[in-house]
């Protein structure tokens, strides 16, 4: 039985190829994390709509991968935002999750068009972080290529429920621990105005040129 690598799996996201109706200047972000993290909460304040009402799904179910789609609040491009189910909930693993997410966008996402990046959302109130997938850089880079770790961005979530050194003490500590060569790291603080800083983040350095 072949094993799920989830270094092999972003890198799919990200570098392969990738069939809704897209086009090639849009923007795709995965919003992916564990249970609780606030993933479709963060959707709601970028997108003004609930990620479980107004998203489209592959299945009936809630816990299948959904998406939100809005304008860029400069205009221009369309931002996909895709929420997918929490780790952990009733058994979720990386290797359950991303079966879903790959089927999504094999059904989804136009050949041509790749992913734009990554939010990996957690909940700073949690004294650790559980089945972060890009701990070790050198496996990082060998299952996905050097500066790929530009597109993804590490979010803090639920900064109104915790002791502000506290989470900047946790924050520090998974920026040396967690984040590989290039990876972003941002905070949600659940406005709208937070969400976008936050995509801003990411579309900054995934850039080309960044």
């Amino acid at each position: 039985m072949q094993l799920f690598r989830p270094m092999q799996f972003v890198k799919d996201l990200l570098v392969g190829p990738t069939q809704v109706e897209m086009e090639g200047q849009d923007i795709i972000i995965l919003v992916i994390g564990p249970s609780g993290a606030g993933k479709s909460r963060f959707i709601e304040a970028a997108a003004g709509k609930p990620a479980g009402k107004v998203s489209h799904s592959l299945e009936l179910s809630t816990k299948d991968v959904q998406f939100v789609s809005c304008p860029h609040p400069e205009g221009g491009k369309q931002v996909f935002f895709v929420d997918t189910p929490g780790l952990h909930e009733e058994g979720n693993t990386w290797m359950n999750v991303g079966k879903q997410i790959q089927k999504w966008i094999k059904t989804r996402v136009p050949a041509e068009q790749k992913i734009t990046g990554v939010l990996y959302l957690h909940n700073i109130t949690g004294n650790r972080m559980t089945e972060f997938p890009f701990t070790n850089e050198a496996m990082f880079e060998q299952y996905c290529g050097k500066n790929l770790g530009r597109r993804i961005c590490v979010t803090t979530t639920h900064w109104d429920q915790v002791n502000k050194e506290v989470a900047t003490r946790r924050e520090s500590e998974i920026r040396e621990k967690y984040c590989v060569t290039g990876t972003t790291m941002a905070r949600f603080l659940c406005t709208r105005e937070s969400a976008w800083e936050v995509v801003e983040k990411l579309l900054q350095a995934s850039r080309p040129d960044a």
